[in-house]
């Protein structure tokens, strides 16, 4: 029989340690149940701009890792799980704000300048993590399109799942769902894994970075 992956947010895995104690909530606790609460805009809006620019990290982290084609067109697309029992959309901040981020997405000219631009700032960056010396990237048609599509959807993955820990505000999500990637990943391509997923780490942190700062 196999068990779910159990996994908390950080207010239940408080409580859950005061009510296996049989005791009240410490000082500590309680400061930590303010963070949360007081952290928790920031940390939803983090987790809206990762979600919003997630094609583009993905994106970004295949093109370090892999040559001759395009990544990104072996990433397969979720089912779409709208108006299905348990699906719950992201909140929308406001009408106004959704109808000026559509405007701002259907220029194709601006789009193709927006990718050039990035692409230069990508290529003239200092504070980007270097590639392991000897590292060579992977060539999509030797690859093959099998394992190109598990690699695309397992980066994919990873940072869908950083997100839910970003917006729970603990990791044990993470920590309950890579238990067994050592059997999952071949030993041929973890080091591609480790530049990939440092390019998404860098990516993400450039976006989180240009978040508008909000007034108290």
């Amino acid at each position: 029989m196999t068990n779910s992956q159990q996994y908390q947010t950080l207010p239940t895995a408080i409580l859950n340690a005061a009510e296996q104690g049989d005791r009240w909530l410490q000082a500590s606790e309680l400061k930590a149940f303010s963070n949360f609460f007081q952290s928790g805009e920031k940390r939803l809006a983090v987790a809206k701009v990762l979600t919003d620019r997630s094609d583009e990290i993905v994106a970004a982290a295949g093109d370090r890792i892999f040559y001759g084609g395009s990544a990104m067109a072996y990433l397969e697309r979720p089912p779409n799980r709208v108006h299905l029992p348990g699906y719950t959309p992201f909140p929308k901040r406001s009408d106004a704000r959704s109808k000026e981020r559509l405007k701002l997405e259907v220029p194709k000219t601006g789009d193709a300048l927006r990718r050039a631009r990035e692409f230069l700032r990508t290529q003239l960056s200092q504070d980007r993590d270097p590639v392991p010396d000897g590292f060579r990237r992977i060539n999509i048609r030797r690859y093959g399109e099998v394992r190109m599509k598990r690699s695309m959807r397992d980066l994919s993955w990873f940072l869908r799942y950083i997100t839910y820990a970003i917006a729970a505000g603990d990791c044990s999500i993470l920590t309950a769902n890579v238990e067994g990637l050592r059997g999952v990943i071949p030993e041929d391509v973890t080091e591609a894994t480790i530049v990939a997923l440092g390019e998404m780490r860098w990516r993400s942190l450039r976006f989180s970075r240009t978040m508008p700062k909000r007034s108290r």
